[in-house]
């Protein structure tokens, strides 16, 4: 996969083959960095609309374009993860790859982590109709979440080193945690949170 020539298109039918990879964490990058784009576009037009926020949306928007480009780049570093390990030329006997295989998600998790927080401060710096996109692209983000935080839990389960299991799954531990608040924030504010018909 490379994200500044690739198509949608062609990530799509390249996911959609025989081939290993890209799999499910290439996948949840790009999910989490269409999420993000939407966040982005959201602060463009509150900025466009020259409200009186105390949210500064040009550093917001900045931030929230450098954690883009993080999701993209960690999707292609999955793609590589799951060729080494599945492909053809497969070197699953690499002593660094269970840690490779668990990096590469939770790394994935904490930076939509940092999208959620970032989320929760554009949804809450107006009360305009274009918000809604800010807290559907925070649900988007959310579901990258999740989905790499089970690859990393399933990932490191594998590994003989008990302490980096412990490690990891307390990671994982905070990084649910601290989204569980942001998204239930974002949405909030965004009034997407009834999207979520289970907590009728």
């Amino acid at each position: 996969m490379d994200h500044e020539t690739q198509s949608v298109a062609a990530l799509l039918s390249d996911v959609a083959s025989a081939s290993v990879s890209p799999a499910s964490g290439t996948v949840g990058g790009v999910v989490g960095a269409m999420g993000t784009s939407l966040c982005e576009m959201v602060c463009i037009h509150l900025q466009e609309a020259d409200l009186n926020t105390d949210a500064d949306l040009a550093e917001l928007r900045r931030t929230l374009e450098s954690d883009r480009e993080r999701l993209l780049t960690l999707a292609e570093a999955d793609a590589a993860v799951v060729e080494a390990v599945f492909g053809t030329n497969g070197v699953d006997e690499d002593p660094t790859m269970d840690e490779r295989a668990t990096g590469v998600p939770l790394a994935l998790a904490e930076t939509c982590l940092a999208v959620l927080e970032t989320a929760t401060v554009v949804t809450g710096a107006a009360d305009r109709p274009v918000v809604v996109d800010a807290g559907i692209g925070a649900s988007f983000v959310d579901a990258a979440l999740r989905s790499a935080l089970f690859t990393a839990r399933i990932n490191a389960a594998s590994a003989d080193d008990e302490s980096f299991r412990a490690e990891t799954e307390r990671r994982a531990t905070d990084i649910e945690a601290a989204a569980d608040d942001a998204v239930r924030l974002a949405t909030q504010n965004a009034g997407t949170d009834r999207i979520d018909r289970s907590a009728e």
